[in-house]
């Protein structure tokens, strides 16, 4: 059942994304999109969903940005973490 959920997920965000983009009055060759990359859920979502994009449907440049605070133990894993999984991108 999960799987089946992430499926729907996924393709509704591509689909709502995809929608977005074709909208947009400005060429998409000269379109720089930003992800505020915090490396949870939400921002891997976009991110994966908007690199999807740009590989099988659109032009335009992707760029993720993480800011590493400090403010937890963790906080220097998650920034790795970030780096690695934007750069497979």
């Amino acid at each position: 059942a999960i799987s089946v959920g992430w499926r729907w997920v996924k393709n509704n965000i591509q689909e709502t994304l995809a929608t977005w983009l074709d909208s947009l009055i400005q060429p998409l060759a000269t379109l720089h999109l930003v992800v505020a990359y915090s490396g949870g859920r939400d921002s891997h979502v976009l991110l994966h969903a908007l690199a999807a994009l740009k590989q099988h449907s659109f032009t335009f440049e992707l760029s993720a940005i993480h800011v590493n605070h400090g403010l937890q133990p963790g906080a220097p894993t998650w920034a790795k973490h970030c780096q690695q999984t934007a750069a497979s991108y």
